[in-house]
């Protein structure tokens, strides 16, 4: 009794301080509604990764679902695209190539509202670009939230969306071809309430296999050329959260998963699972409630190490939800003391991404906040992180929020004049045009080498001196490592 009271004393000391020690230790960005998961893409052909978000709406409301964040080439990122409307979800949207074409197609598990009642699809945007978003909705044929879905590939370059049901407990797949079809869909009924669902290939035959997570049990369904079979699987499991990561890098996948506790504790479990057992190779308490586990390597030595949010009151309310928390691997066991990183107030789900390009892995955490917005922390070359991007210098930190630019007319027919300016001097500045595909279509450079100010006129032409289609169009100027945000110009 006397070891329980001390770790709720400890708990409580621990809160305390952090919260009131608490700083924002990240860099922010302000997005148009509520983050509900986001991808890495670049979408306009760069060099530097940008950001998909998914959002979440109010029931009655139209607004932005779905947005697109520009790189500005060094890790920040500002919105270019938020044309995607809809009274409902778009939640956790992963990038997949469905249909084979070789460029990557985004899939969200959308919600709409619109009718009253709540109707529940996949939504494919094939070639998912700027301003580009045709799709394909793929409706459910039974009800229930999904509480989580995952997409991966078959041997024939078919895909399976996968998902669970909690609340009418059962699990399912809409089976696409491999050119991004609908073949089937199929529906399992669960004896028990589902936690969560991932996929490995077990025994390594080329299939996927898809566990099911209880409270205190997994299921395995085993992955075939026509579907799947639900094999026993023995082993006692603590879970509520899990994922697939090969923690001690020997080429075979173990099972990390998250386990709440009797608040404020979480216990983190790595397991070893093959077709027949779950096997605990190791356990550790923290004291805080996890949520949403991420693997990546932080320190570049090889090993994955563990990303989560937290919560120290109420895991299911989004507004008690302050901090992003790193677990070290140390050459293949975790670490037991995590590293606390304050995020915001309501951050929720983090993500592991190279945003400015430097070969070290970021930390990107959505904050389910009003204003809503996402925090990134940046790596300091050391596994751990910072508010500033050290790829920033000052001299560049200070230009790129004072490089203006601007257009008029816009919309324009033929012609229009790009004016910019700065408060420090660009360098051998040019401004480049992009198409809505992210192509650059046209380059101009201006004859000072030193100037702050200047307009320069656009007759509409690419580099071939071809007039360009009716369309919309994005202006950038660049100088040197500095570069100005986007701007939206629209021909007509």
């Amino acid at each position: 009794m006397k070891k329980g009271v001390n770790l709720k004393l400890r708990s409580i000391i621990l809160l305390l301080l952090l919260l009131l020690t608490a700083k924002i230790l990240a860099y922010e960005i302000q997005v148009p509604n509520m983050p509900a998961g986001m991808c890495f893409k670049d979408m306009n052909s760069d060099g530097f990764v940008d950001i998909i978000v998914g959002h979440r709406t109010t029931w009655g409301s139209t607004s932005p679902n779905i947005s697109i964040l520009v790189n500005d080439g060094y890790g920040r990122f500002s919105v270019a695209d938020s044309s995607i409307t809809s009274c409902g979800y778009q939640d956790y949207p992963i990038l997949q190539d469905i249909n084979n074409d070789g460029d990557t197609d985004l899939v969200t598990e959308s919600i709409d509202f619109s009718t009253g009642v709540i109707d529940r699809f996949f939504r494919i945007y094939t070639n998912f670009r700027l301003g580009i978003h045709p799709y394909i909705d793929y409706p459910l044929q039974r009800n229930g939230t999904i509480d989580k879905w995952i997409c991966f590939p078959a041997p024939d370059r078919s895909h399976y969306l996968s998902f669970v049901c909690n609340q009418d407990s059962y699990w399912g797949y809409i089976h696409l071809s491999e050119s991004g079809q609908l073949l089937n869909q199929v529906y399992y009924d669960l004896l028990n309430y589902p936690q969560d669902i991932n996929y490995t290939d077990i025994d390594n035959d080329g299939y996927f296999d898809v566990i099911i997570q209880y409270p205190h049990a997994v299921s395995l369904w085993k992955g075939y050329s026509n579907g799947f079979d639900q094999l026993n699987i023995s082993g006692q499991v603590l879970v509520q959260g899990g994922l697939f990561a090969d923690m001690d890098n020997n080429g075979s996948s173990e099972y990390v998963t998250l386990y709440k506790m009797l608040l404020p504790y979480t216990v983190i479990s790595v397991y070893s699972i093959n077709v027949t057992t779950v096997t605990q190779q190791y356990y550790f308490f923290v004291d805080q409630t996890a949520i949403y586990p991420q693997t990546g390597d932080l320190n570049n030595d090889g090993y994955p190490d563990l990303v989560y949010n937290s919560s120290f009151y109420a895991p299911l309310h989004n507004t008690d939800i302050s901090f992003t928390w790193v677990i070290k691997n140390i050459a293949g066991i975790l670490d037991s003391i995590p590293i606390a990183y304050y995020t915001g107030y309501s951050s929720y789900m983090s993500y592991i991404a190279d945003v400015n390009n430097d070969g070290w892995n970021d930390i990107v955490t959505s904050v389910r906040s009003v204003p809503s917005k996402i925090n990134i922390l940046y790596n300091d070359y050391t596994g751990h992180f910072i508010e500033d991007s050290p790829t920033v210098t000052e001299d560049n930190y200070a230009s790129i929020p004072n490089i203006e630019i601007s257009c008029f007319p816009n919309p324009f027919r033929e012609s229009t004049n790009i004016n910019f300016k700065t408060k420090t001097p660009l360098y051998n500045p040019k401004l480049e045009i992009y198409n809505i595909k992210g192509q650059r279509i046209k380059s101009i450079e201006l004859q000072k080498s030193n100037t702050r100010e200047n307009t320069i006129l656009w007759d509409g032409t690419d580099n071939n001196h071809r007039k360009v289609s009716a369309g919309i169009y994005f202006l950038k100027m660049v100088s040197d490592k500095t570069q100005s945000r986007l701007m939206k110009c629209i021909k007509y």
